[in-house]
């Protein structure tokens, strides 16, 4: 079964059959078949099971306090008669406590430092009808990151109101738009006495000559109402329009125990995608006919850029409905001979689907639209208090929209219906994966449109709109962020919370400028990393206006770097595509001969966030937590723990200013480009400027990673299908470890799997493989930067390599092995190898 593909949901979108995000598998007890359909699983008793716990031997008793007599015995409430060692609260580093005194408050508190994570001492709780009010004080200088979605720094600093309210308004900054993520880090950082080890907060942490230590804790509000957040100098403060107050607190202290923990505890872990999504997307609003598709596919390949996927617009729509193509512009026919050509060359197909179908004039038997009606049938839309259908309106005129909340809690038939549809669709239009759009929800009318004017279609609006939410009843407010109704199957640009564990995202329809480049790409996707969604990317070259060569070099070139990678922009707006500028196109291809090499890695990295709740994009305070400089720090990023990425943002500029994390604690960067290490002439905290001329995005390796890659190639599947090399980054005690998952990159539950362990010690790189999937590709070759030693003679399984097969550059430490496909012939991975040096 296909894994689903690339997630971007909305909060609308509910196909059923997953549970936060994930596909559950249950242990294989419960999954294997019966002998005879009628019999149960072979469930063993407790008592009967000698691997079940004894409780006599884990449970220390009870005390009965607060005894009443009564006539006919007593009645007491019983407490552990000692501490629990299986109590997660004794084990906590934070503790919850409360007071009456003078009026109801609690307070959260780091047992470890002593300090105070949340209090609502001096401040009144408020709890009316929808209206609900709290607050915290928070420290000088506090460091707060997340609560999207905003374009906005990632550190989000002190007089700042964020609202939580998906909204369909294009790139306002500061302001709520497509996503609902009420979850926030917070970051303290202590300096460290030398003589006491004693901790004191570090107000203005910046002097690299002291020694600091932080703590985070993270803190989720779940609550699907329209919220609010201020923050001011000294406080924090909640309001909400309805709902309770539903804290979640997650004591870290790392920033990645926490994201692992937010996800596991509260919005599931991220779905895994399938190989090809990592591969670059080509789309606009504008490309009118399977034709004009076709030449874009053309001019990919005569320019020689890598291509993987085709994207439409609501261009291909008939008046803009879902499910159905123009039949000129759009005809089925030719559409199966365009994807037939497309898959024929492993290259896929993905359609925008709208959150919203079209409701057909009620008097005009013409205008009939069998979707439409077929929801009907199925109870599959909203409803207004009077059960009338809630009407909206967006492209394609007056709308429906579909309800899977009732679906979930009133048995409504919206999964089956939707199913239904999408599978009728596919069976004329053979796409490999669906976008869902406006699903904020978006609607153009200022709440209902009102059900009696259904013979009016309206006009559609030009694109600028005022982008008004649509307020649905109140029993809907955003309810995709009380459930997990679908596995990943689609692409849209609006998330909530829990949607996090189904979906992927993009970011606003940001602006072709460059200060769209500088503040929404990296700021958007570390905070989308925050909220447990991995797979994040922006409109590259920006969506509304017109991109220059220069914006669009520097931004092809950064997206390169970014779980989801696509190209996107406006009707009105001038061509993009990568091969429009020759400068661009062969910038485009630089970066993304790096990323297509890298598609192993990027892949593995993704499978642990999909795994774990790892984060795949990274802050640079996140690995080097205890450097308080580094804490606004988001021009630069981490692609997994190996890769630094230093793009150039400014218009104009030919270098860039960036600093090296860990340098000051040992920590070196190897430069991607000539494998030499830059980091040993560096500083802690230094800002070294960089040279980055237009064309050049400057790139690093951190010592202690060994990286797999393969040839790049101009689809995926090429990637797939060549040889494999790892690239070693010895740190300074000539150690490196790394790892490589391998399945089949489609299926949701692959059949088999292989995991492959890197680990470079003393002089050798041992791989260690486990696992069943067969993968045939021999090893090319294997790099190792930062060998300190001169170099006579390497070995390959004991046996040593021709001179002609190897050579090692002294004043690089750079050794560069080659030819090793002789020896792996069955395949990198089938057996352990060692290669060694000496």
């Amino acid at each position: 079964m296909p894994r689903a593909t690339l997630l971007l949901l909305g909060s609308l979108l509910g196909i059923s059959g997953l549970i936060l995000g994930q596909q559950r598998v249950p242990d294989s007890i419960f999954v294997a078949a019966a002998t005879d359909p009628n019999d149960g699983q072979p469930v063993i008793p407790n008592i009967a099971d000698p691997q079940a716990v004894n409780p006599q031997t884990v449970c220390p008793g009870y005390r009965a306090v607060d005894v009443t007599s009564t006539a006919n015995g007593l009645t007491a409430d019983l407490t552990l008669a000692e501490s629990d060692s299986h109590d997660l609260a004794a084990k906590s580093d934070i503790e919850f406590s409360w007071s009456n005194d003078p009026t109801f408050s609690f307070k959260v508190t780091r047992k470890s430092t002593s300090d105070i994570l949340f209090t609502t001492e001096n401040s009144q709780i408020v709890y009316e009808d929808q209206f609900i009010e709290f607050g915290s004080s928070l420290p000088e200088n506090y460091n707060l990151y997340g609560l999207g979605e905003v374009i906005h720094g990632f550190r989000l600093g002190n007089n700042f109101t964020r609202t939580f309210f998906a909204a369909d308004v294009g790139d306002v900054i500061d302001a709520n738009i497509y996503g609902d993520h009420p979850f926030y880090l917070d970051t303290r950082y202590f300096e460290v006495d030398e003589k006491t080890g004693g901790l004191s907060y570090a107000t203005d942490a910046t002097d690299p000559s002291l020694r600091y230590k932080s703590f985070s804790h993270g803190v989720f509000q779940r609550n699907a109402h329209p919220q609010e957040v201020l923050l001011r100098e000294s406080n924090i403060t909640w309001r909400a329009l309805g709902g309770g107050i539903d804290l979640y607190f997650y004591e870290g202290p790392t920033q990645d125990e926490i994201t692992q923990a937010y996800q596991k505890s509260a919005v599931g872990l991220p779905a895994m995608q399938q190989y090809w999504t990592f591969g670059y997307h080509q789309c606009r609003w504008g490309y009118d006919t399977w034709l004009e598709l076709q030449d874009v596919l053309d001019n990919f390949e005569k320019f020689e850029i890598p291509l993987e996927t085709i994207w439409s617009d609501i261009d291909y729509m008939k008046q803009y409905r879902d499910f159905e193509n123009d039949p000129v512009r759009y005809s089925y026919s030719e559409g199966t001979e365009f994807l037939a050509r497309l898959h024929e060359n492993k290259q896929h197909y993905v359609p925008i689907i709208d959150s919203a179908i079209y409701a057909p004039n009620p008097e005009n038997v013409s205008d009939a639209y069998p979707p439409f009606g077929r929801g009907v049938a199925e109870d599959a839309f909203i409803l207004n208090p009077d059960k009338s259908l809630y009407i909206g309106e967006v492209w394609p005129g007056y709308t429906v929209f579909p309800d899977w909340i009732g679906a979930l809690f009133n048995g409504t038939g919206t999964n089956r219906w939707w199913s239904a549809e999408i599978a009728e669709y596919y069976s004329k239009i053979k796409f490999d994966g669906i976008w869902i759009d406006m699903s904020e929800v978006s609607s153009f009318c200022v709440g209902s449109c009102g059900s009696n004017d259904l013979s009016l279609n309206p006009v559609h609006p030009p694109f600028s709109l005022p982008g008004e939410p649509g307020n649905v009843d109140y029993t809907y407010p955003e309810g995709f962020n009380l459930t997990n109704a679908t596995e990943a199957a689609a692409a849209s640009s609006s998330a909530s919370a829990q949607s996090a564990a189904a979906s992927a995202t993009e970011t606003a329809d940001v602006s072709s400028m460059t200060s769209y480049l500088s503040t929404a790409p990296t700021p958007g996707a570390l905070s989308f990393s925050l909220f447990g969604i991995p797979m994040f990317g922006v409109d590259t070259c920006g969506f509304s206006g017109n991109a220059d060569l220069e914006l669009c070099s520097r931004w092809m070139q950064l997206s390169a770097f970014f779980p989801f990678y696509r190209n996107h922009n406006v009707l009105e707006g001038a061509p993009q595509e990568p091969y429009v500028w020759a400068a661009v196109a062969d910038a485009s291809k630089a970066a993304m001969r790096i990323r297509y090499a890298l598609l192993p890695y990027l892949y593995t990295t993704f499978y642990l966030s999909h795994a774990t709740g790892a984060t795949t994009m990274r802050a640079l305070a996140w690995d080097f937590p205890d450097e308080p400089w580094l804490a606004a720090a988001d021009r630069q990023f981490l692609l997994g723990g190996a890769l630094l990425v230093t793009p150039c943002l400014v218009q104009g500029a030919a270098t860039v200013d960036g600093v090296f994390p860990g340098v000051g604690s040992g920590t070196l960067w190897y430069d991607w480009y000539n494998q030499t290490v830059i980091s040993d002439r560096i500083t802690a905290g230094q800002n070294v400027t960089i040279d980055a001329p237009l064309g050049h995005i400057p790139v690093y390796v951190r010592g202690g990673y060994a990286i797999p890659m393969q040839e790049p190639g101009l689809t995926t599947a090429d990637v797939r299908a060549s040889p494999w090399s790892v690239l070693v980054a010895l740190d300074g005690g000539g150690k490196a470890a790394g790892g490589l998952y391998l399945d089949d990159g489609e299926s949701l539950v692959p059949d088999t799997t292989t995991w492959v362990d890197f680990t470079a010690a003393q002089g050798s790189l041992k791989a260690v493989p486990k696992g069943e999937f067969i993968d045939t590709n021999p090893l090319g070759n294997v790099t190792v930067m930062g060998i300190k030693r001169g170099i006579t003679k390497v070995k390959f399984n004991g046996i040593a390599l021709k001179p002609t097969h190897w050579d090692f550059d002294a004043s690089k430490h750079l050794l560069n092995v080659r030819g090793l496909d002789s020896s792996t012939r069955i395949g990198s991975w089938r057996t352990e190898w060692i290669l060694s040096w000496s």
